[in-house]
């Protein structure tokens, strides 16, 4: 789940509104109920205060603020050495658990909490700002988008104007799922995450009320220690889980509440004097938040242990109110005047980046990203001064809950339309035949992902018996060759079975491994060795290819993934070893087969391109979104030379291919040579794409890759 440029603005003022809308608290009413203890829990809410009133202003939370928002920002712009910046959400976590539960403690323990007015505050804060994106996304997508990534944005926004997209996009994120970078509401993941958060736990301070602020302490604590310990298991296990769900995040904003719940007490209050413990408390914070942003990858195992850092020093900076970090540095006014308008920067980044990726249909330079933040910087900056403090400063009335409501219900009828018209696809027709194209009724419907083979249906698996049949065993690269193979088979005589199981290339007793995945290697360890039993047990079975993405585990430099024997530890592998257990695998897998009698096809892997040649054609089929590819420095071509790093470790995958295939006397698909002549390859021919996505065949390219060659011919000696 879910970037910014330095802005220097001056003459940013104390007491105007936070990102939690808590220095304008309204004054609460006096319509009382009878509380714990005989306090009084107010029930009513009560009029807004002039902006800027609020007591205990603090600037240096705007600063720690925007040290958040530029790193994020940074992380999405694709700034180098900034590999950790995705730790701004979780410091937004933090800082936003602490200032809500400060309020909400303050209020129980004066019995003036009304749980209408705390959601009010909410709605005035969050939704404005979020409203206007969502409209603009409207616009933008109906002119931008083909009609599949319109009715996709059409989901998007419906999760997001009901506090649900966390759950869209965990629930989205399949392996053919679009990119993450392709979606322009993904940033609101983490404000659903927020507001589930809030949804439970003032309702759970309420029941904790009646006891001591030990007792509530013990109790927040443990919460959170207990959600840590969840997190610390999905990341491993279920991480994509891990990422968007709440119960893996709730102890970020956890920490922050415990804190806020600390500090509630006078005695607490009075070691914010500042002395040597607040020092080290601002260094150490500053130091822990910093070393995360720089240190980490896009490949750190996260959310769990190492989020603990950025936790822990934003819980640091925000108690270390008195401290030289905390007044001179992050309470200068450039950063405070960021800080202020971060919600809508927030806002306003992800969808303009995401636009101009779809355009280009892949990453753009990081000029052009940081004109596109500077524009949404721009538009942080008319938000703020235009939506977010008109609205937060004004008064409160008694429907306000049911007119904010009332307006999340209109701007779903649009999405709503959109999603049941399919995203209108009479507006771009040729742009709707090719997502057709490319998104054939098969897709994927025989690769799977369970621990055990299945049968699926008689389209995967048909009856052996009837006919010479040919196995098609690997991962999705092979799948995308079965797609069009099983027709084609079916035309010269032969059957097509098929065993493959996403991410899982055959390689007997070695195993793509990755340190995020430890549930997904044995899993896949399990489906090859069931898969290959029953292949080689079957009499009918004469032919079995052995088709992969090879070189997947290389695909990115720093990329922690690697070929490992058995459920070896990935980290304990060098790139070397990774490459001779890979060679040793395959190796062993064509032995065996060939020792019951079958015949071996070995299949090279396929050029892998920089961009997605569908989004790409797609740009080409939309007039303005034509032309911001263009303007985004897009290439108006059918031909696209390959990224020469990622070429060079296809290249020495594809020699093992072939040393194996020569020394075992397999055959051997030279996908690489029948797609690319010399440095160049191509994704289009005749008018029909070659590729689903920047490293899947459609089945018109493995058909074009292939050919018909005689294959069933040849594999019938």
């Amino acid at each position: 789940m879910g970037l910014y440029n330095r802005l220097l603005l001056s003459g940013a003022q104390a007491g105007t509104e936070t990102l939690d809308g808590l220095r304008d608290a309204p004054a609460l009413g006096r319509e009382n109920r009878p509380g714990a203890n005989g306090s009084k829990i107010s029930i009513q809410t009560a009029t807004h205060p002039r902006a800027g009133a609020s007591r205990g202003y603090r600037a240096d939370i705007d600063g720690l603020r925007a040290l958040a928002i530029l790193s994020v920002i940074a992380f999405h712009s694709g700034l180098p050495h900034v590999g950790g910046g995705f730790v701004g959400v979780d410091v937004f976590f933090v800082i936003s658990g602490y200032l809500i539960s400060s309020h909400m403690f303050r209020d129980l323990d004066r019995g003036t909490f009304s749980l209408k007015a705390f959601y009010e505050r909410r709605a005035k804060r969050i939704l404005p700002a979020l409203f206007v994106v969502v409209v603009s996304c409207y616009v933008l997508a109906t002119l931008l988008l083909a009609p599949l990534e319109l009715r996709r944005l059409a989901a998007q926004a419906m999760g997001a104007l009901t506090s649900s997209s966390n759950i869209y996009f965990w629930r989205r994120s399949e392996y053919f799922a679009p990119a993450a970078e392709t979606q322009p509401l993904l940033m609101t993941w983490s404000l659903a995450v927020e507001e589930q958060f809030y949804l439970f736990f003032p309702l759970l301070m309420i029941l904790l009320n009646r006891w001591s602020r030990r007792v509530r302490l013990l109790a927040l604590g443990s919460l959170s220690a207990i959600t840590l310990i969840i997190a610390m298991f999905q990341v491993t296990h279920f991480p994509v889980a891990a990422f968007f769900l709440l119960p893996s995040r709730w102890w970020e904003l956890g920490c922050g509440t415990l804190l806020g719940l600390y500090e509630s007490s006078a005695s607490a209050r009075r070691n914010h004097e500042g002395g040597w413990g607040q020092e080290s408390l601002g260094t150490i914070g500053a130091l822990l938040v910093l070393w995360s942003v720089f240190a980490y990858r896009s490949s750190t195992l996260f959310p769990g242990l190492s989020a603990v850092p950025p936790v822990v020093g934003s819980v640091c900076l925000l108690s270390a109110r008195g401290s030289w970090v905390n007044r001179k540095l992050l309470s200068v006014r450039p950063l405070v005047g960021i800080g202020l308008i971060s919600y809508s920067w927030y806002l306003w980044h992800w969808p303009l980046l995401s636009f101009a990726r779809t355009a280009t249909g892949g990453p753009i330079s990081i000029y052009h990203a940081l004109l596109t933040i500077l524009l949404a910087l721009l538009l942080a900056i008319a938000s703020y001064y235009m939506i977010e403090r008109p609205f937060r400063r004004r008064a409160t009335q008694p429907l306000t809950l049911l007119r904010y409501g009332l307006l999340s219900l209109l701007l779903l009828v649009p999405a709503v339309t959109i999603y049941m018209g399919h995203g209108f696809p009479q507006r771009y027709p040729l742009a709707a035949a090719l997502e057709q194209e490319a998104t054939e009724p098969d897709l994927n419907f025989c690769l799977e992902s369970g621990a055990l083979p299945h049968k699926l249906s008689e389209t995967c698996r048909p009856d052996t018996s009837t006919r010479p049949t040919l196995a098609i065993l690997g991962d999705s690269h092979a799948s995308a060759l079965a797609r069009y193979l099983r027709p084609a088979g079916r035309e010269d005589g032969w059957n097509v079975t098929e065993y493959t199981r996403i991410s899982c290339p055959q390689l007997g007793g070695v195993t793509r491994a990755s340190p995020r995945n430890i549930v997904g290697e044995q899993a896949c360890l399990s489906y090859n060795r069931k898969a290959l039993e029953v292949v080689l047990a079957d009499p009918h079975i004469r032919t079995v290819l052995l088709g992969g993405f090879w070189s997947a585990p290389f695909g990115g430099i720093g990329s922690p993934d690697r070929y490992v024997l058995g459920s070896s530890n990935p980290a304990d592998v060098t790139t070397e070893a990774s490459w001779d257990n890979f060679k040793a695998g395959l190796d062993g897998v064509v032995r065996d087969v060939q020792k019951h009698g079958k015949t071996v096809v070995l299949t090279t892997g396929v050029p892998q391109y920089k961009f997605d040649p569908l989004l790409r054609e797609l740009s080409k089929s939309i007039p303005l979104r034509k032309r911001l590819m263009m303007a985004y420095g897009g290439e108006d071509t059918t031909s696209f030379e390959i990224d020469r790093v990622l070429e060079g470790r296809d290249l020495r995958a594809d020699a093992i291919v072939r040393s194996v295939a020569e020394g075992d006397d397999a055959q051997l698909i030279d996908l690489d040579a029948a797609l690319c002549a010399e440095a160049r390859c191509r994704y289009v021919e005749s008018g029909r794409l070659l590729y689903m996505d920047s490293n899947h065949l459609s089945i018109a390219g493995a058909k074009f890759a292939l050919g018909k060659a005689t294959l069933f011919t040849t594999f019938a000696h």
